[in-house]
């Protein structure tokens, strides 16, 4: 993105969309959300390769870590990027090539030693597709003779019958290059970045499309099926030029004319682009999506019937809160809010005409112009906000969470087929939820209370970062617990140990406790003050807390008994608060085993996710 073309305002998102959307979708949705109890996953709305994340560049990652990969990528980050984004739902992620200055090199080079293990290796281990960026910055021109390739002379007028120039002609052959070296690894490419104002600089529709022709004709048979698209135009509001307009003019140039005439077509495709880019940047959700009906229309007016816009950028500032400070921001909200009514759009109503919608961008990140909260995530950083060196999330923005909901990822919540054979000692299958539950969970859930104290399965084993030590365990969930897998600790009676839900809950709805003062009777042997947090255990929470497994099942209580409503069936108990679970009192059943009942905290968890609805 272009920082210098578009300053986002803070304008409040109007409901608008989502009111039409109901209207317009009620009647299908509930035949596409499936019912299956007692949690449903989000829906599957578009395939995924409908979804992508502009990613951070791997160039930016070489030598980011020089203890561990000195003079090399630093893959930790990179893998990390890379899981993040797939767990997203997102098949699609967007690098950009840079190139780095080199005496005698002309243009510079480009080092393919900072992009080939995550182009080789890192994206296909998580199923990325990739989008490569082909733009100003692949291109280096610090040289004594590389005058002719600064950006501004894409439009100097053309020295050959071709309708080329000395820039034209470099990038197109840069761009071959780059193809030739990975194959089919890049899915597709896109050619410029937001050209009619980058950084200033408006190329004009004429030398856009000469480029287009020329790029195309010389690169596109070195992977006739890698789809090379016409670069992202930028929309913004107060253009000079509209974004619409632009693009008509390059469809009416006489570069793309002349190819459509006399061209070589690959796959019946007339024009010398496979797709066109489009950045729509409003604060207005509504806006960026008029924007791309506009392009649609002058594609369609154009005679380009079968290729499709690709939104390679969309986002808006989403500033969170510092860290430490609880909640949800305005800012941050209002960016879930734009994600919600753009994709929402684009999944219902356009997915006939748009091949792809990519989020900008996967990280918030700073630059030259501070702290840039474009991102679903941000993670761990000093001081400055320097990225620290393993790359790992320290939070997970609600436009995260929107993004999840909408693309609708294959997730742990999924429903399983049942075992082709009966095997109740190795494997158990519930259909009540459709999940199995096999190994050391299964043996640690019939040793430490089973049913009645953690509730059914509702996901799969599946690995997971645990928010409190920032490790990768594999987990499961239950209605009421999550457990962890600790293979440090095989064979002995740690190596399944229960989630910190209930800290965990606590901590993302801002929710914190006052401390008790010690009892003037310490003696007392129906009220136990713990020192640990402050805080008793009395009463029937007591009985219960001793009687089925006391600390390593529920930790240390995190609050005293007070009256709270269930937001599983929105009736009021009294509760009370631990590490692990939360107690809620029935008074109906006083008596009985069901006096007390843990709260649904590995369903909520799930709802909070964004996995289950």
């Amino acid at each position: 993105m272009n920082f210098r073309a578009y300053s986002p305002l803070r304008f409040p998102l109007k409901l608008r969309l989502l009111i039409l959307f109901w209207l317009f979708a009620l009647s299908f949705l509930f035949q596409i959300v499936p019912s299956a109890p007692p949690v449903q996953a989000a829906p599957g709305i578009a395939p995924p390769e409908f979804f992508g994340v502009v990613g951070r560049d791997p160039w930016y990652e070489w030598n980011s870590d020089p203890v561990n990969f000195k003079n090399q990528p630093n893959r930790a980050f990179l893998e990390n990027m890379a899981r993040e984004i797939r767990s997203l739902g997102a098949r699609w992620v967007r690098i950009e090539f840079h190139a780095d200055q080199r005496p005698g090199f002309r243009g510079g080079y480009i080092d393919y030693a900072k992009y080939d293990d995550f182009i080789n290796n890192i994206a296909p281990r998580y199923d990325l597709k990739i989008l490569g960026l082909i733009a100003a910055d692949a291109i280096v021109a610090k040289n004594a003779d590389d005058g002719d390739l600064v950006y501004v002379n894409i439009n100097q007028p053309p020295d050959r019958p071709d309708g080329s120039n000395n820039y034209t002609r470099f990038f197109a052959t840069r761009t071959r290059e780059i193809m030739s070296h990975y194959g089919d690894k890049i899915a597709a490419y896109e050619l410029l970045n937001e050209q009619n104002l980058w950084y200033g600089i408006t190329a004009k529709p004429e030398s856009v499309a000469a480029l287009l022709v020329y790029t195309y004709t010389l690169a596109k048979p070195v992977q006739p099926k890698v789809k090379l698209l016409m670069g992202g135009i930028i929309f913004t509001p107060n253009l000079s030029l509209n974004s619409a307009e632009y693009l008509s003019q390059i469809y009416k140039s006489g570069p793309v004319q002349a190819f459509v005439k006399n061209g070589t077509h690959y796959d019946g495709n007339p024009f010398p682009f496979d797709g066109v880019a489009w950045h729509p940047y409003s604060p207005q959700a509504l806006t960026s999506v008029q924007s791309v009906r506009d392009a649609i229309n002058v594609m369609r007016a154009s005679g380009d019937a079968s290729n499709k816009i690709w939104v390679t950028e969309t986002s808006v500032e989403g500033r969170p809160n510092l860290p430490g400070v609880c909640g949800v921001s305005p800012g941050e909200q209002y960016q879930a809010d734009y994600l919600q009514e753009f994709f929402t759009q684009m999944v219902y109503a356009f997915q006939g005409d748009v091949a792809a919608v990519f989020w900008f961008k996967y990280e918030d990140f700073s630059d030259s112009s501070g702290y840039q909260p474009w991102g679903l995530v941000r993670l761990e950083a000093d001081n400055q906000n320097r990225y620290l060196p393993g790359g790992k999330v320290a939070y997970y923005k609600a436009a995260y969470r929107v993004y999840l909901s909408i693309s609708g990822p294959p997730s742990p919540v999924d429903r399983a087929a049942p075992p082709a054979t009966i095997n109740l000692t190795n494997n158990l299958y519930f259909p009540e939820t459709g999940h199995h539950l096999t190994g050391p969970f299964l043996r640690y859930w019939q040793a430490t209370g089973g049913l009645a104290l953690f509730g059914f399965p509702i996901t799969e084993q599946f690995e997971e970062k645990n928010l409190n030590d920032g490790k990768i365990y594999t987990v499961q969930y239950f209605e009421r617990e999550r457990v962890e897998l600790h293979p440090e600790a095989k064979g002995t009676a740690y190596e399944v140990q229960l989630g910190l839900l209930g800290s965990n809950l606590l901590t993302i709805n801002c929710r914190s406790f006052s401390r008790a003062a010690p009892s003037a009777e310490p003696n007392n042997p129906n009220r136990t003050y713990i020192p640990q947090t402050s805080h008793y255990l009395s009463g029937s929470f007591k009985r219960y807390w001793e009687q089925n497994g006391g600390l390593a099942i529920f930790g240390y209580p995190l609050s005293e008994e007070f009256g709270e409503q269930n937001p599983s069936d929105g009736k009021f108990y009294t509760v009370q608060w631990f590490e692990r679970a939360r107690f809620e009192y029935h008074p109906e059943a006083a008596g009985t085993r069901n006096e007390v009942q843990l709260g649904l905290l590995g369903s909520q968890w799930l709802k909070w996710r964004g996995w289950v609805r």
